[in-house]
Parts: C-alpha cells; sequence; structure tokens
C-alpha cells in the first residue's frame, strides 16, 4: 500500500495541468493515472521476481543434480511412512514373536517386508497414503488392514497396536493435509485483500497529488 500510495501521488503530481478539463472529467482521469501506475507496477515486479526466480532455482538445479534427484523422488507421504515403520531404538528389526491361532496362515498372507523388498514397500506404503491427502481423501478399510499387517511385521507391533498406529497416522496426515489448504487459502485470500487495497491506494493517491498540482500552492501570492 505505501509504494503504490507513493506511484500513485507521483503520477498524479506529474501530469500535465488540464485548464479546460471539468473537475468530474480530472477526478476520473487522476483516479486511472494512480490505477494505470499500479497496475505497470504489479506486472513488472512479477515479471522481475519470476525471471529472477526461474534463474536461481534453475542455477541451484545445475549445481546438485544428485540432490535433486533425491528431492524428486521424495514424496509428501514419506514422513507418514516412517511414522508407520518406527520402532522404539532398544528393539530390534523382528517380526512378532507372539503366536496366536492361526499364526501360520497370517504370516503366510503377511506381505514380505525384508530385505530388497524394503524399498518397494515404502512405495507401496506412500501409494496407498496418498488418498489420505486429498480433500474428502478416504483410505479403504482393505488397504488399511494391509497397512496393519505391514506395520505388524516391521516393527513387532502386536495387531491392535498396528490397527491403531495406522489410524492415528492417517487422521494426522488428512489433518495436516486441511490446515495447509486452509492456509493456502487465507494466503490466497490476503494476497488479493493487499492487491486491491494496493490499486485503491494508488487511485486515491493520484487525486490528491492532481489537486496539488492544480492549486499551484508554490506560487507566491501577491
Amino acid at each position: 500500500m505505501l509504494s503504490s500510495t507513493i506511484g500513485g501521488y507521483v503520477a498524479g503530481r506529474l501530469r500535465p495541468h488540464w485548464t479546460a478539463v471539468h473537475v468530474h472529467e480530472r477526478y476520473f482521469r487522476d483516479t486511472a493515472h494512480g490505477f494505470v501506475v499500479w497496475a505497470l507496477a504489479t506486472v513488472v515486479s512479477a515479471a522481475i521476481l519470476g525471471g529472477a526466480t526461474t534463474s536461481i532455482l534453475g542455477g541451484a538445479g545445475a549445481a546438485a543434480v544428485p540432490a535433486a534427484t533425491a528431492a524428486a523422488r521424495a514424496a509428501p507421504t514419506d514422513i507418514y511412512v516412517d511414522q508407520l515403520l518406527r520402532r522404539a531404538p532398544a528393539e530390534p528389526a523382528q517380526p512378532n514373536a507372539a503366536f496366536s491361532p492361526g499364526a501360520a496362515n497370517s504370516a503366510a498372507l503377511a506381505p514380505n517386508v525384508s530385505g530388497a523388498n524394503a524399498r518397494g514397500n515404502r512405495e507401496e506404503l506412500s501409494r496407498i497414503l496418498a488418498p489420505a491427502l486429498l480433500k474428502n481423501g478416504v483410505v479403504s478399510q482393505p488397504d488399511k488392514t494391509y497397512l496393519a499387517q505391514v506395520v505388524s511385521a516391521r516393527t513387532g507391533l502386536t495387531q491392535a497396536d498396528a490397527d491403531k498406529r495406522v489410524d492415528q497416522v492417517i487422521t494426522q496426515a488428512r489433518m495436516t493435509a486441511d490446515d495447509a489448504r486452509k492456509s493456502a487459502a487465507k494466503f490466497s485470500l490476503w494476497l488479493v485483500v493487499s492487491m486491491l487495497a494496493g490499486a485503491l491506494s494508488a487511485s486515491l493517491a493520484a487525486v490528491e497529488g492532481g489537486k496539488l498540482r492544480n492549486s499551484e500552492w508554490y506560487l507566491t501570492a501577491r
């Protein structure tokens, strides 16, 4: 608002002296002068900042290709996969040793989460959790059951504790995504309001600058 006010005021002060123009026409022209100054400044600022940002990102990407590749492989759900597969530091990386009726069949149906399949399991879990980050996204019950099986096999938790952890992580992911969407909406709203306030400030400042220009206050009275 401050920069728009200064720009509009300067535009109003520097315009020609319209002696043969009606006062209402002067008001309209001064307002248009201020608005055009604001619009031009906004476009130029966006172009300069956009070009600078593109140049910086391009240079950083060319200088750090491995880091960019690793970042490209990262998924928004990675942090939630880490929370699902997290175990206490003192606990060994072994499946749940507790035996219950039907444990043999459960072990046969449990996903293979050891050795070379670990990375593939992480990517699979990320794809399963992805709907939770979408608006009104839902993770199906079969997917939740599969997640709980993987968590139980990787962390040694009981099936009940694994189910509880899966529900907690999905709820946290959904809440975080909703908060991010709300923050983005608020930021967009305030950005629009600030731009409109800048346009109004520039227009009103141009009117005041034009009035001061027409009054010829700098001339001494005779």
